[in-house]
């Protein structure tokens, strides 16, 4: 199901039963190195398992290249081999998100991804049709209003979008589960307050 938020109506057009406490979100950095995927990997599935196993069974994704598509591949995983009830929801900028992605080296990889995850996903919102200033920063809200939760792949840089992203779930009074400490030998997950 596709629904571009256009119109303050269309933006609540979600599941019926999204709420925020049944709703987690996803937020990191765009580039992790293999190793640091493998070395997370564990601890990201202990997370989204632990959050089905709350109650958390809605997942927002911004599908972003890195930390954002990496969980969305991992929750379509889970869902088809494990829990049947976790559910991917998409919350796009716009419709043209990867149209800049084709300059990376891994850009055609990453964009085979996105639309893979993007067709297994349970509901796709759209910020707007066609990137503009801000709609990044809209998507990010969005998530932080629509959930109760947040993963979080955090490498503590004051900026950046995932930083941004990090103020305002804290300002929104989100807990947040940060998975990057993990993503080395020996790392652990920490819940990050003030």
């Amino acid at each position: 199901m596709e629904l571009s938020p256009e119109t303050l109506s269309d933006r609540l057009i979600l599941p019926e039963d999204m709420r925020p406490d049944n709703t987690c979100f996803f937020t990191g950095h765009r580039f992790l190195s293999e190793e640091q995927k493998r070395f997370m990997y564990p601890s990201l599935v202990r997370c989204i398992l632990h959050m089905a196993e709350e109650g958390y069974l809605y997942f927002c994704n911004g599908g972003a290249m890195g930390f954002d598509l990496f969980c969305a591949r991992t929750v379509a995983l889970l869902r088809q081999e494990f829990r049947r009830d976790v559910r991917l929801v998409m919350v796009l900028p716009c419709r043209d998100q990867t149209a800049r992605w084709l300059y990376g080296k891994s850009g055609p990889d990453n964009i085979r991804l996105y639309h893979a995850v993007k067709a297994n996903a349970q509901a796709v919102v759209y910020m707007t049709d066609f990137y503009r200033d801000g709609c990044m920063k809209e998507r990010n809200q969005y998530m932080v209003e629509h959930s109760g939760r947040c993963i979080a792949c955090w490498n503590g840089s004051p900026k950046g979008g995932t930083a941004q992203t990090i103020r305002l779930t804290r300002q929104a009074g989100v807990p947040i589960w940060n998975v990057y400490p993990a993503a080395k030998e020996g790392g652990q997950v920490e819940l990050l307050t003030e």
